[in-house]
């Protein structure tokens, strides 16, 4: 199937760059599918029906955090995707979010972790018990899809988390929020290199930006208003690319 760029438009996230338009906003929370911890010390045990979750490094056998999120229902374009977390034990050094590829088809272990797909995200510090924490996760919440975070890092003192097995509303949330109005113009900073504009595109196409090095990551949006995917690091030549689906759903 065969596509005109002349389609395509663009978000970018500045440091001095974010989204106002939150006349046609809505929000949804998610609870997780599946959580659980892994931890260096024991390597092949599954912790899922664990009630916390715990997450240290440092001089203790380090654990680390994963949950997972079924994203469904979403109408219009993503502008905030918050990360939740209930604090049980706190610590000085909080950890970081990161984002991963698929679970094992096997139990998760420290052995079987899925592989990491970002660098750290929304790194924290001082965590306090009883109160909830939160990361920012939105360039990685596009769409309709199936997500999946990490957390580690942090002080050698375990912090806990309240897993999705307390039952006691404080499981993990994956907040998120969309607008049904079209994403906004980008920053005029932003240029747009190829596909050329009004040129005949099919298959999977690159789209090609370049962006002051300020930039924190590029969206790029397809027929109609529909996400295409999104860049987080700038290329070697400076330029930022994501991969356009022609036949993508909306197209």
């Amino acid at each position: 199937m065969r596509r005109t760029a002349a389609l395509l438009s663009f978000l970018a996230a500045l440091a001095v760059f974010q989204l106002t338009d939150t006349a046609a906003a809505a929000v949804k929370t998610f609870r997780p599918s599946a959580d659980t911890y892994a931890s260096q010390g024991q390597p092949k045990k599954n912790f899922g029906s664990a009630k916390r979750l715990r997450v240290s490094d440092g001089s203790l056998p380090a654990k680390q955090a994963f949950v997972r999120f079924a994203v469904s229902g979403l109408a219009g374009s993503v502008t905030q995707a918050t990360l939740r977390f209930y604090v049980t034990n706190g610590t000085p050094n909080g950890p970081a979010v990161y984002r991963t590829g698929a679970w094992p088809k096997k139990a998760l272990t420290w052995a079987r972790r899925p592989a990491v797909l970002s660098g750290p995200r929304d790194d924290k510090g001082q965590l306090v018990p009883g109160t909830w924490v939160e990361w920012d996760v939105t360039p990685w919440v596009t769409r309709n899809d199936a997500y999946r975070f990490a957390l580690k890092g942090g002080a050698a003192d375990a912090l806990e988390l309240a897993s999705r097995e307390t039952s006691l509303g404080i499981d993990p949330q994956l907040v998120v929020t969309t607008s049904s109005a079209p994403p906004p113009d980008p920053p005029s900073t932003v240029v747009y290199v190829a596909p050329t504009e009004g040129a005949t595109v099919s298959g999977v196409t690159p789209v090609r930006v370049r962006a002051p090095a300020a930039t924190e990551w590029i969206g790029v949006y397809a027929c109609g208003g529909e996400s295409v995917g999104e860049d987080l690091v700038i290329g070697p030549n400076g330029e930022w690319s994501v991969q356009w689906d022609t036949q993508m759903a909306g197209c």
